[in-house]
């Protein structure tokens, strides 16, 4: 019996917790603080003032993929076209790949 109303109230700390953290999570998102991967996402980094910084030759690379993909060439071909170019990727520095590609925001599937 013991164990179960222990167990009870572990379960009830746990759920405030977890309401807590989204609260604040929530309130943060409000308050304009979006968690940004700097050290992957290609074409921006953290600014002084911590807000995004566009780096404007990997902004160029972004500009380019979309207008690749809007001409008609396939998430492989943007890939084959940068990796012939000796553009390597943002996070590990790799050769490109269509799922790479795929990553940048908004290209569909």
């Amino acid at each position: 019996m013991l164990t179960t109303i222990m167990s009870c109230f572990a379960q009830t700390e746990s759920e405030s917790i977890s309401k807590n953290v989204a609260w604040g999570i929530r309130q943060s998102f409000k308050n304009g603080n979006v968690p940004m991967r700097y050290g992957s996402l290609l074409g921006y980094r953290k600014g002084e003032d911590g807000k995004p910084e566009i780096i404007p030759e990997e902004a160029e690379i972004v500009r380019e993929i979309f207008r690749s993909y809007l001409d008609g060439m396939s998430l492989a071909q943007i890939a084959d076209t940068l990796n012939l170019r000796g553009i390597t990727t943002k996070l590990s520095g790799a050769v490109w790949k269509g799922a790479n590609v795929q990553n940048i925001p908004n290209i569909p599937k």
